[in-house]
């Protein structure tokens, strides 16, 4: 029963209030996005979620500086992660509390009215219980076996999954993605086999859902010509998920199969984003609006991080995608000022 209220706190409840308090100090209009409460809050969970990423990774590259024990590790950063997160749902009470103080919150109904909103909801809920109960792991990640390796030898280090022959220190690595894991096995006492096999599963699955749900808004709000194939677009999305289930595909796109996995994550959620944050940067920038434009380059900043803690070249790929976007964005300038200076010519 504690395990459980722990499992609530750490993978719902901490999440959501990271998601609220980001909100309130960016003051974010993404939610203009957005549909229903049930986006909001979905949202607002993929955020919580990329900023625990982002401190995890800051926290662990310092904590690893230290000492390569893994015991020693775990004990040092649960005790910060308890505390950071006893900080953040407290700070994030004391939001809503003042907003509803202020009567800020409205009663809005959870979801939309039509059966297409009802639908989608219903397919995402059996979607990932069946992604979490009925759908084997793929073969080739690693993921558990490195976390029952380290805890075995009581190292935070690279071994080789079957052999435990010692590859190097993690002081060298970056792709820490297994010690997140670790450290929520290590704080929920939940052992690493439930914690991958069903915890990770499930709640990464809807941090996937969420991801793509905001790389579907950012791509139809700023390409409004597509709005009208919306319908189709969510049903071919839908369709690949289903085929999904059933082919054992690779590592890299082997989504219900291996959504925890640092290569899965960063393939199909991590670079997708990034790519949608670059077309979002893009089409500010050239409608004038900078201000907004830069920020959408920052939120593609703020992703390197989380690729640096999936993939130890995630963070050179997300900084290829910045220099592509910030690139396309000078070029469009350039011609865009020879077409006014022709136009100039020609009246002349």
């Amino acid at each position: 029963m504690i395990s459980l209220l722990k499992v609530i706190v750490f993978w719902i409840l901490l999440p959501i209030a990271i998601g609220i308090i980001a909100d309130a100090v960016s003051r974010d209009t993404r939610h203009a996005f957005y549909d229903n409460k049930v986006d909001v809050l979905l949202q607002r969970y993929t955020t919580g979620i990329l900023v625990e990423l982002i401190v995890f990774s800051i926290l662990a590259w310092m904590t690893i500086k230290q000492s390569d024990n893994y015991t020693w590790f775990m004990s040092r950063v649960s005790v910060v992660w308890m505390v950071f997160s006893a900080v953040v749902i407290l700070g994030a009470t004391v939001l809503m509390v003042l907003r509803l103080c202020k009567s800020e919150i409205k009663r809005l109904p959870l979801i939309r009215n039509d059966i297409q909103s009802k639908v989608l909801f219903s397919f995402f809920v059996v979607y990932t219980l069946v992604a979490t109960f009925l759908v084997l792991p793929n073969s080739r990640d690693t993921t558990m076996i490195d976390i029952i390796v380290m805890y075995k030898n009581d190292m935070v280090a690279l071994f080789h999954p079957y052999t435990e022959w010692f590859y190097d220190s993690y002081q060298n690595h970056t792709n820490r993605i297994e010690l997140f894991y670790a450290m929520y096995a290590w704080i929920t006492d939940v052992s690493i086999n439930r914690t991958v096999d069903y915890i990770l599963d499930f709640f990464m699955m809807i941090f996937f859902f969420g991801i793509y749900r905001r790389i579907e808004f950012i791509v139809l709000y700023f390409g409004p010509g597509l709005k009208k194939y919306r319908n189709y677009m969510e049903l071919g999305f839908a369709l690949m998920l289903v085929a999904l289930l059933f082919i054992d595909g690779s590592l890299y796109t082997a989504i219900p199969q291996n959504v925890y996995s640092g290569v899965t994550s960063l393939t199909s959620c991590i670079l997708p984003m990034g790519f949608a944050f670059g077309i979002a940067f893009i089409s500010e920038t050239m409608a004038s609006t900078v201000r907004n434009g830069w920020k959408w380059l920052v939120r593609m900043i703020f992703l390197m991080p989380v690729a640096l803690l999936m993939h130890e070249k995630g963070a050179i790929l997300v900084g290829i995608q910045i220099l592509i976007a910030i690139m396309v964005v000078i070029i469009q300038k350039k011609l865009l000022r020879r077409e006014i200076g022709l136009l100039d010519d020609s009246e002349d």
